[in-house]
C-alpha cells in the first residue's frame, strides 16, 4: 500500500493557500469556509484509512 508522505501532505497544503490567497486576492470572502473544509476532509480521509485498515486485517484469515 502506498501511503503519502510529508511531501505530499505539504503539497496538498500549499494548494490549498494558494486557494486562499487567489481568493483573498479576487474578495471572494470564503478564506474560512475554504480552511475548515479543508481540515474536516483531513479528518474524514484519515478516519475512513484507518477504518479500512482494520476492516482489511481483520478480515484476513489466520
Amino acid at each position: 500500500m502506498n501511503n503519502p508522505g510529508i511531501t505530499e501532505v505539504l503539497f496538498s497544503l500549499i494548494l490549498v493557500l494558494v486557494s486562499i490567497a487567489i481568493s483573498r486576492f479576487w474578495k471572494i470572502n470564503v478564506e474560512k469556509d475554504i480552511a475548515i473544509g479543508s481540515v474536516r476532509s483531513f479528518i474524514q480521509l484519515v478516519a475512513v484509512g484507518y477504518a479500512l485498515n482494520y476492516i482489511l486485517i481483520c478480515s484476513q484469515p489466520g
